[in-house]
């Protein structure tokens, strides 16, 4: 199993959580395996190929825009 995929297995495991709960995102075909092993791939501003197998892809705002495709508001400055 390559390491990345064996990391994200690791970590959930470790964590208590079900791979059904996990998000993996990745640009280079290398995070194709551990995005397969996640409930859901993310590219961010990935490659072709990864963009053509992953779940959804981001390619117009930084990381932050995984997080609000996910359901979470806005970041927004604190005072």
């Amino acid at each position: 199993m390559p390491k990345k995929a064996a990391i994200v297995e690791h970590t959930a495991e470790r964590l208590g959580i079900e791979m059904s709960q996990v998000v993996c995102v990745g640009d280079g075909a290398n995070d194709l395996p551990m995005m397969a092993l996640a409930d859901l791939g993310v590219a961010y501003h990935a490659k072709p190929i990864v963009q053509a197998r992953a779940d959804a892809a981001i390619n117009v705002t930084g990381l932050e825009g995984t997080l609000y495709a996910l359901g979470y508001p806005a970041l927004a400055p604190t005072e």
